[in-house]
C-alpha cells in the first residue's frame, strides 16, 4: 500500500471530520468513525491530531482559510475599497455555503461543541469567532483604498459574519436556494449602508 503524505492525510481527516459531524453531529464523531471514513488506520488520526479538540480547532481552521481565500486579493488586484470588498466577502461566503454542504451542516453542532468545552464563558468559542474576524480583516484591509476608514473593519467583520451565520442556519433548515440568493441581496444592502461610497 503506498504511503500518503502526512499534510495530505491531515487534510482527508478534516473533511472526513466534516462529513461525520454532518451526518452524526458531534456526539456521533469518534475518532473510530472518522479514520473509518478518512479510509486511514485510527492510529493515524492520533498521530495527526493528539485530540479531538486539537481535530476539531484544526477544522475550524481550515474552514476560515477556505472562505477568506475565496474572497482574498490576488496579488497585485488594484485596491477596490471597502465596500466591495465587503460584498465579495458576504456573497463568496454564500457561495461557500451552498458549495459546502457538510460545512453548512456541521457548523453549528461545531460551535455548541466549543461554547460547551469551558462552561458558558467558552474561550474556545471566543477563539473560534476571533480566527475568522482575523481572516476576514485581513482581506477587508487588503483591499482599502486611501481615505477609508480603518476604524469600521472589525465592525463590518462582526456584521459579514453575523449575516453568513444567519443565513447558512435559514438555508440548512429550508434549502431553498433561491430565497438565499434573494436574502443574499438584501444583507448586501445593509452591509453597503455601514460603508461609506468614496467616488
Amino acid at each position: 500500500m503506498a504511503r500518503v503524505p502526512a499534510e495530505q492525510r491531515r487534510e482527508d481527516f478534516l473533511k472526513a471530520t466534516l462529513r461525520v459531524i454532518a451526518e452524526h453531529g458531534v456526539a456521533g464523531a469518534t475518532t473510530r468513525r472518522i479514520a473509518e471514513e478518512a479510509s486511514a488506520p485510527l492510529a493515524s488520526l492520533h498521530y495527526c491530531f493528539h485530540t479531538k479538540q486539537e481535530l476539531f480547532w484544526a477544522v475550524f481552521e481550515r474552514q476560515a482559510n477556505l472562505v477568506a481565500e475565496a474572497a482574498g486579493v490576488a496579488a497585485g488586484t488594484p485596491k477596490e475599497g471597502l465596500r466591495t470588498a465587503a460584498v465579495r466577502l458576504l456573497t463568496r461566503g454564500v457561495d461557500f455555503i451552498v458549495a459546502n454542504e457538510d460545512y453548512a451542516r456541521a457548523q453549528f453542532d461545531l460551535l455548541q461543541w466549543a461554547m460547551r468545552q469551558q462552561g458558558t464563558q467558552s474561550l474556545l468559542a471566543a477563539d473560534v469567532y476571533s480566527l475568522s474576524m482575523d481572516r476576514y480583516e485581513a482581506v477587508l484591509l487588503a483591499s482599502m483604498r486611501d481615505g477609508e476608514d480603518a476604524s469600521i473593519v472589525s465592525e463590518l467583520s462582526r456584521m459579514i459574519i453575523a449575516v453568513l451565520d444567519g443565513m447558512n442556519l435559514q438555508w440548512n433548515a429550508h434549502q431553498d436556494t433561491a430565497r438565499l440568493r434573494a436574502d443574499t441581496k438584501h444583507a448586501i444592502t445593509m452591509v453597503e449602508a455601514l460603508v461609506p461610497d468614496l467616488k
